[in-house]
């Protein structure tokens, strides 16, 4: 969040706005202050956009199909950060799967899943992991490339100050 909130602020500081988007059931604004960004959202009118709530566009890359949230291409500049979701004893490595959390889990799930229940992880992207990792890069920057990309570290461990 140290992270998050140094990139925030220093958009604000030089005039831009911004929007903070990732998937999370429609739980992402709960989560973020749940996490100790509430103050950083009221102080900056932040925009929060759950990607697991957008509309999105098909995009095949290498005969993979990737949905992306046509709500990315609304922003001039986007940039992608590592993100660290609060699933208990979770190691998170960042940057290896930095775009999972942008496309909306509810796409992801096994054929035939009920989609009226609260989805898990975006499974089917696990069943060709470093493939399906590459392709979703792939598609995210055809679709709507990200300028930026912002790394805190290697990795995060929450267990570990």
């Amino acid at each position: 969040m140290a992270l998050l909130r140094k990139v925030v602020e220093y958009i604000y500081q030089t005039g831009g706005t911004c929007a903070i988007a990732e998937g999370a059931n429609g739980y992402l604004e709960e989560n973020l202050i749940a996490s100790g960004f509430g103050n950083m959202l009221n102080r900056h009118d932040i925009k929060v956009v759950d990607v697991d709530l957008e509309d999105c566009d098909e995009v095949e890359v290498y005969g993979e199909c990737h949905y992306i949230p046509k709500c990315f291409k609304d922003y001039a500049i986007r940039i992608a950060m590592p993100s660290a979701s609060k699933r208990k004893d979770m190691l998170y490595s960042n940057n290896i799967k930095l775009f999972f959390g942008a496309v909306p889990r509810r796409m992801y799930q096994p054929d035939g899943a009920d989609m009226t229940e609260q989805h898990g992880p975006r499974i089917k992207l696990h069943d060709n992991l470093q493939p399906s990792v590459a392709n979703m890069l792939a598609a995210i920057q055809n679709y709507s490339e990200f300028q930026l990309f912002v790394n805190g570290g290697s990795f995060y461990n929450e267990k570990q100050r």
